[in-house]
């Protein structure tokens, strides 16, 4: 094989490489799961969420997450959440997750909080208890995954 040639195998080989590392960043980068509701009417307004130690589900089966309920009562795997503008907020969070990776649906702790929207705007949340078991100081994975325990908040 002439020099070339050989070039020309080794320049597509990492253009290949490359390629693919760019269309795994941009995949996941992209993919955003669906928006849940509050629920009730703006001023006030009602989050409900749930922590789950694993999801059960592809991709991630063993991952920490979250599920939102929906306006329809249904929970939904998500933590893209909507909320109006200039509202008070109330959200109810189950915590199911415990230390063991077991989940009991009978023993759970009840946390409560409330806070008030601004302006519309698209804003960032990520859980910062470091619970992701097998990844870096428990930071990795789940703990920086929207749709896992990172999401949007988005205020309408």
């Amino acid at each position: 094989m002439s020099k070339a040639a050989r070039a020309l195998a080794v320049s597509a080989g990492v253009a290949f490489g490359v390629a693919l590392i760019v269309y795994y960043i941009v995949s996941y980068l992209t993919v955003t799961p669906p928006g849940v509701a509050a629920t009730g009417s703006k001023p006030r307004v009602h989050l409900t969420l749930q922590t789950v130690a694993s999801y059960g589900n592809a991709p991630h089966a063993d991952w920490v997450s979250y599920l939102a309920r929906n306006p329809s009562g249904k929970w939904v795997h998500s933590t893209v959440l909507r909320v109006p503008s200039y509202s008070k907020v109330m959200v109810t969070i189950y915590q199911f997750d415990t230390a063991t990776g077991l989940r009991n649906p009978f023993a759970h702790t009840t946390v409560n909080f409330s806070f008030k929207t601004g302006k519309p705007g698209k804003l960032r949340w990520q859980c910062f208890v470091p619970c992701a078991a097998g990844f870096p100081l428990g930071f990795g994975g789940p703990m920086q995954s929207v749709g896992w325990m990172d999401g949007y908040l988005m205020v309408q």
